[in-house]
Formats: structure tokens, C-alpha cells, sequence
């Protein structure tokens, strides 16, 4: 038998063989750290708390503005949503709901966000997503729907919200019984094509990219590609659809890439130095870095220097999340969610505060239906 989880069933169907095999390589990284910071918020808005943002960031060691971002928009999403998740005597309500079914040699396990299981026969889900890139997360949800009418036999349908919190957008589909039918028969026959190995924008993210040949074959080929297109130098007149492969073929490249040298660094640290036959060597060797000024230590000294408190504010930066840890903290406990608020509306209204537009190059989603 083998177990999978909900989670992981968008990579099963991209790749049969990603699942396999006893070492996978998984990525701790600022985007998963986020998330969860995101979601353990959620759960307190949810619960009709108020999250401890500040205390959340430091416990993810993520970013307190981004986080706050993520939040504000939940809450938005959760006035929404909120009448459609009652919970009464008709209405049992469950968050981080651990689930589980079998299909033939197959186990689904998994935790939902939050789901309503409703006496007319009916369940409503919602699902938080805080990434940056839609990938195909249908596979997911049939998962977790295939799991609650196993367990609940006269469940008709199940009712889906997934919620974009980073581009705010909220997204409603039905998955019926009979859909459900359907794709269990679909993830038994992709069982049967566990070992054959399909490469694509998955393998980015795949736990063993770092051992599949697959992947190193298409690792090698994307560099014979971009190096025909770097000798052409121009991508006037690729059509579009070229333009978006030759990105991902890049990104597979530069993953494979800062993947050795990584590995190489962890040889250097280990081994040491190595020599290079070229009258060079590898080595870590430490660098000083830029000057970095005690602002409080500073203080008088560059006010001596600045009078016009233009020019003193011309070489300070406030840093957002910093201004509001420590205007909450002289607060007082208790005190400090409220001198934020009243902090964010002295500055909107002293035209204090602005929001630069910046310009990433980043795959978006397109609104798509579930079938």
C-alpha cells in the first residue's frame, strides 16, 4: 500500500515517480515559513481571536509587514465566507481536521483547513493559499473531498473556498459524488504509471529533483537551449507560449545550479580548501562586511551634523514592522493592537506613508474551472 497525502497529490498526478523512493530533499524557506505564520493567524480570526502578529512573525522568523498583509486580507475574506461556516446544532465545525480514507491500495491522509459538515447532506471547505504561483491544487481538493465522503457516507457534495490571500481573490467549486467517482478511478490509474517520469514546471519543487535522472536530463537540455538562445541573443519573435518554456527551462537550470553550489560549499566546510591546478583555490573566507551604524549611539552626533531635519530624515529609514513592534511595546500589554491602529491613521493622514509599486517577473494564475 502506499500512503499518500493530500498535499502531495498535484505532484503525484504531474510525476507518478516523485513520491517514490526512501530520501526526499524538502526546502525550508521563507515562502513555507510564511505560510504557516499565515495560516496559525487564520486560525485565530477564525476562532473570533486576535492574532499576536508580532509574536507569530518571530516565532517564523518571517517578515512581520508581509505577514500582516496576508492577515488583513484574510479577515476580509473570512466576513465573506463566515455565514456560509456556521456552527450550531445543525452544523459541526472542524479546523485543522485530520482526515483520512483507503482506495484499494491507496491511502489519502491529510489536514483541512476548516470544513462545515451540514445536516442536509452537504460540506463547506476552505482552503488558505499563501503562495506566490497558482500551481494545480484540484488534485488536492479532491483529495480532501474523496476523505470526508468516506467518512461520512451521505455526503451528496462538498462545497470548496479557496481563498488567494496574496492576490485576494476567493474562488467557490462543488465537487459532487459521482466527480469524486470519477477521479479515484483516474489516481488508480496513475498508480499504474509509477515508473514513468514526466518533467515539467513540478520538478522545481519535486523532493527528489536532487537525485532524478529525469530531471538532470532535462537540466542538460535546457542548458543546450538557453545557450542557442543566449549565441541568437534576441527573443523577438518567439511566440508567447516559447517565451514562458524557455523562463521555466531557466528556472530548472538555475535550480539545478544553486543546487550544486550548495553541495560544493558543504564539500569546502568539510574537506577544506581545494585546490584548483590554477594557481587558485576554493575556499570560505570571511569578509568584512559594509558599516553598520547604532542609530540611538549615533544620534547626537549626526544631529550636530544635520540641523535641518530634512536632510536628518533624508538619511534614516523607518522600517515599518520595527515602528510598530516598538510603538505596541510602550504601550503596555494589552494596549498595543490599538496604538498601532492609531499609529497606521496618524501617518495615512500626515501623508506619512506610501506604497511604491515594484515590478517582479512571476507566473500568475488564470481564473480556470474545476471539472
Amino acid at each position: 500500500m502506499i500512503s499518500i497525502r493530500c498535499s502531495s497529490l498535484p505532484l503525484f498526478f504531474a510525476c507518478a515517480p516523485a513520491l517514490d523512493g526512501d530520501l526526499r530533499v524538502s526546502e525550508r524557506n521563507e515562502a513555507a515559513d510564511l505560510g504557516s505564520a499565515a495560516h496559525e493567524a487564520v486560525d485565530a480570526i477564525v476562532a473570533g481571536a486576535e492574532p499576536n502578529l508580532d509574536a507569530i512573525a518571530r516565532r517564523w522568523a518571517c517578515k512581520r509587514d508581509e505577514l500582516g498583509r496576508l492577515t488583513w486580507y484574510a479577515r476580509k475574506a473570512w466576513e465573506v465566507l463566515a455565514p456560509s461556516f456556521p456552527e450550531d446544532e445543525e452544523h459541526s465545525r472542524f479546523a485543522e481536521k485530520r482526515v483520512r480514507c483507503q482506495a484499494g491500495d491507496i491511502e489519502l491522509t491529510g489536514h483541512i483547513d476548516m470544513h462545515t459538515v451540514c445536516s442536509d447532506g452537504t460540506v463547506r471547505l476552505v482552503d488558505w493559499k499563501t503562495g506566490r504561483v497558482d500551481r494545480d491544487y484540484y488534485h488536492q481538493l479532491a483529495g480532501y473531498a474523496a476523505c470526508i465522503m468516506h467518512t461520512h457516507p451521505e455526503i451528496t457534495q462538498v462545497t470548496v473556498s479557496v481563498v488567494w490571500l496574496r492576490d485576494q481573490e476567493i474562488e467557490t467549486y462543488v465537487i459532487t459524488r459521482a466527480v469524486i467517482d470519477q477521479w479515484l478511478e483516474r489516481l488508480r490509474a496513475q498508480m499504474e504509471r509509477r515508473g514513468q517520469f514526466s518533467t515539467g514546471r513540478h520538478c522545481e519543487h519535486c523532493p527528489r529533483s536532487h537525485s532524478c535522472e529525469a530531471v538532470k536530463a532535462k537540466a542538460r537540455e535546457g542548458i543546450e537551449v538557453l545557450g542557442q538562445r543566449c549565441s541568437s541573443g534576441d527573443l523577438a519573435g518567439l511566440p508567447p507560449d516559447e517565451v514562458v518554456a524557455l523562463y521555466r527551462r531557466a528556472k530548472l537550470v538555475a535550480k539545478v545550479a544553486e543546487a550544486m553550489v550548495a553541495s560544493i560549499r558543504l564539500h569546502v566546510a568539510k574537506n577544506g580548501p581545494q585546490d584548483g591546478g590554477d594557481g587558485t583555490k576554493l575556499a570560505l573566507v570571511e569578509e568584512r562586511g559594509g558599516r553598520e551604524i547604532d542609530t540611538f549611539g549615533a544620534w547626537e552626533i549626526i544631529a550636530a551634523r544635520l540641523p535641518d531635519p530634512e536632510a536628518m530624515a533624508s538619511v534614516l529609514k523607518v522600517r515599518s514592522g520595527e515602528l510598530d513592534a516598538a510603538v505596541a511595546k510602550a504601550a503596555g500589554r494589552g494596549n498595543g493592537a490599538e496604538a498601532k491602529r492609531a499609529l497606521a491613521a496618524d501617518l495615512e493622514a500626515a501623508g506619512a506613508v506610501t506604497h511604491p509599486t515594484i515590478q517582479k517577473l512571476k507566473e500568475v494564475r488564470t481564473q480556470k474551472e474545476i471539472t
